[in-house]
């Protein structure tokens, strides 16, 4: 049977927490929206994680003693203050061997994040940990009461970012769209992002980086759902990815507000910001995968989601 999950991130830099929680916690350390700090456990030297780290992006398996093939390698975490309003984590969870994950060699891994919120602009900026290189940059972007279209992404690296080709948009008042970008095969030490629309909007951005995926050609499936009726759970498409070890990624834009992942949700929530979020998750088996919010205000929606391929 196929199964299908849901999720909850204002600026900042992140790191993974598995499960529903409201804010984008990554690891033990959550994010404040507009905190500007948040808890790193990636690779930046700190407070250490311990052998026994959980694997974020393994919907919390204990990483500690390698207990499986390939189980993620502990590297030390840390604390990564955030830049002003555009905090951030780092969340270094090293991939998996992909054993008895159908022939997978590489298991993708969550590196950082970061998010920015801004009103009546034409274009944003979001600050970022530095990139590592040949990883997957994703950006998810939602604007509101003024729905504008990405016409521009680039950043300080030089990075090449596409669409995915997944806009979704809800056009009763106010007008909101989603879309989601990328970029593949990272290049090194980007630390500025700029998104441009096609006119004055209020926008919400995030970003997420991967190691451990497709270098060449990494979008795999996408869905969409526009105009989706009034709910206490928006559900974002379920997409079934046709490699496992895939990293799917969730935004939902509502005309209410979310209040976090639903309850039991293997996703993790990224920031919310003005009531919106994204979301992601690393699929190790087989089946179809969207995140699903909990939203008390009761609101129509829209949301997108697309899967990622891991490195061959």
């Amino acid at each position: 049977m196929a199964q299908t999950y849901r999720v909850g991130c204002e600026c900042g830099r992140l790191s993974p927490e598995p499960g529903g929680g409201a804010t984008s916690d990554a690891g033990d350390d959550g994010a404040d929206a507009g905190s500007g700090t948040t808890g790193d456990s990636g690779t930046d030297g700190g407070n250490d994680a311990g052998p026994s780290a959980d694997a974020g992006s393994d919907g919390g398996e204990d990483a500690g003693a390698a207990a499986d093939a390939g189980a993620d390698a502990g590297t030390d975490g840390g604390t990564d203050a955030g830049t002003g309003a555009d905090g951030g984590t780092d969340a270094g969870n090293p991939p998996d061997s992909g054993a008895g994950d159908g022939g997978a060699t590489t298991v993708p891994a969550f590196v950082r994040g970061a998010f920015q919120a801004s009103s009546n602009v034409a274009s944003v900026s979001v600050t970022l940990t530095p990139t590592g290189s040949g990883n997957l940059l994703v950006v998810g972007s939602g604007t509101y009461q003024n729905a504008r279209t990405i016409t521009g992404m680039t950043d300080n690296a030089g990075n090449t970012y596409v669409s995915a080709n997944a806009p979704s948009t809800l056009t009763s008042s106010p007008t909101n769209k989603v879309e989601i970008w990328y970029a593949a095969n990272s290049l090194a030490g980007a630390t500025s992002l700029t998104v441009t629309y096609s006119g004055l909007t209020k926008c919400n951005v995030w970003l997420a980086e991967y190691s451990g995926a497709d270098t060449v050609s990494p979008l795999d499936v996408v869905g969409t759902v526009s105009d989706a009726p009034s709910t206490n759970t928006p559900a974002a498409p379920a997409v079934t990815p046709t490699t496992s070890a895939s990293v799917i990624f969730s935004v939902a834009d509502v005309s209410s507000s979310v209040s976090g992942l639903q309850t039991g949700s293997p996703f993790t929530a990224m920031q919310i910001l003005n009531g919106n979020d994204a979301a992601y998750y690393i699929a190790n088996t087989a089946g179809s995968y969207g995140a699903i919010w909990d939203d008390p205000t009761f609101g129509p929606y829209c949301s997108s989601t697309a899967a990622f391929k891991p490195a061959p």
